[in-house]
């Protein structure tokens, strides 16, 4: 089977490996669920690394971010610094694995770093 490997950017070792049947499957899921959202018109999917999509967008210009970034310290502190500036003022910004110490640590010191004071939520 074929594994597509997230390395971690500090040493180069994978971080996470994922069958590519399961990829295809989720990206599949993903596809189906916005066609019958009711809101297809309003949705983009870029494929392709977050680091070369983010030069796609204007500072604030979107209204709703989700990342789901690598599991790393190194890699959530550079989508937060690259994409927050792209998020309209009052937007949602929003992310995934909460349960990473790392993505914690990264997420608590940019809000510290650049005094953000609005409301957290953790699901």
């Amino acid at each position: 089977m074929d594994f597509l490997k997230y390395e971690n950017l500090s040493d180069g070792t994978p971080s996470c490996e994922f069958y590519q049947k399961d990829v295809d499957l989720n990206k599949s899921i993903a596809y189906n669920r916005i066609q019958y959202s009711g809101m297809a018109e309003k949705v983009i999917f870029y494929e392709q690394d977050s680091n070369e999509a983010v030069k796609s967008f204007k500072e604030e210009s979107v209204d709703f971010i989700f990342v789901d970034t690598y599991l790393t310290k190194e890699q959530s502190d550079l989508d937060l610094k690259t994409w927050y500036p792209i998020l309209k003022k009052g937007g949602l910004f929003s992310g995934h694995d909460w349960n990473s110490h790392d993505i914690q640590n990264s997420v608590n010191s940019f809000r510290d770093q650049n005094e953000i004071t609005s409301n957290l939520s953790v699901f």
